[in-house]
C-alpha cells in the first residue's frame, strides 16, 4: 500500500514480476505497465491488512481486505489473494485478484 500511496514507480518495479496478472473482479485482467498506468493516475490512498498466509516452498499465498479511502471522504473495502513467488532472494508479486466491495471487516 505504501508504494501505491507514494506513486513510487521503482518499488513497484522491483516487488512486482513482469509476467504480473491482476484482475479486479470485472471482465478485465491487466499487465504490470497497464497497472502502474491505473495507479499512478489513481486519486485515492490504500490500507492493507493480511488476513492469512500460506508459504510452500519458493510460493506464498496471501490473503486480506484493502480499505480504500477516495479523495470524496468515502471508503471501499475490498478482498484481495495476492501469489508471491520467491526470486532471486526476494518476494515478488505473480499474481492479484480484488473482490468486492464487500463488508468491512471488524478488527
Amino acid at each position: 500500500a505504501t508504494m501505491v500511496n507514494q506513486k513510487d514507480s521503482a518499488a513497484f518495479g522491483r516487488m512486482v514480476l513482469d509476467s504480473l496478472v491482476f484482475s479486479a473482479g470485472t471482465d478485465s485482467i491487466s499487465t504490470k505497465p497497464q497497472l502502474w498506468r491505473a495507479i499512478s493516475k489513481a486519486d485515492f490512498r490504500l490500507t492493507q491488512h493480511v488476513d492469512r498466509t500460506f508459504v510452500r516452498g519458493d510460493a506464498a499465498v496471501v490473503n486480506g481486505t484493502i480499505e480504500r479511502a477516495m479523495k470524496d471522504g468515502s471508503t471501499v473495502h475490498l478482498r484481495y489473494s495476492d501469489t508471491w513467488l520467491f526470486r532471486s532472494g526476494k518476494w515478488r508479486l505473480l499474481s492479484r485478484q480484488l473482490a468486492g466491495p464487500v463488508t468491512p471487516p471488524t478488527r
